[in-house]
């Protein structure tokens, strides 16, 4: 139970960032939305490979694969709330990148949460465990 408290907190913490980084209703965001639009792939990969994964060794490298996109996209995210505070009201994002961001809310509610039960199930294994410490290092 305590892990998947834990991973459910990574998890929405990754998505609140994503989605306070969501913005790009002109040229002016074209950064943010190619960046929110590489966040909706990896996740779709992510979820794939998870969906695919039938054991320990496939769901650490699924886990691995995510977290090594995380550690350049969180960053990046970051940097775009800094370039783009007023990004951080729901209110100011762009109309063109809701879709993206819809994509991306979508995939957090209804699979993101049953990929990571997955992870659970095989977290005795050591190269999930270490995968699943990969993960929330990225994430800080």
């Amino acid at each position: 139970m305590e892990k998947r408290g834990w991973m459910s907190l990574t998890v929405l913490g990754l998505f609140i960032a994503a989605m306070l980084a969501c913005g790009s209703g002109s040229d002016q965001y074209g950064d943010v939305k190619k960046t929110m639009e590489r966040v909706a792939k990896v996740m779709e990969t992510f979820v794939k490979e998870m969906d695919q994964a039938d054991d320990g060794g496939s769901v650490a490298s699924a886990l691995n694969k995510f977290a090594d996109e995380m550690v350049i996209l969180q960053p990046k995210m970051g940097e775009l709330l800094k370039k783009y505070p007023q990004l951080q009201s729901p209110e100011n994002f762009p109309p063109d990148v809701r879709e993206i961001l819809d994509k991306v809310e979508n995939l957090e509610r209804d699979k993101m949460q049953s990929v990571f039960m997955k992870a659970t199930k095989y977290g005795d294994d050591p190269d999930v465990a270490k995968a699943m410490q990969k993960i929330q290092e990225a994430m800080k």
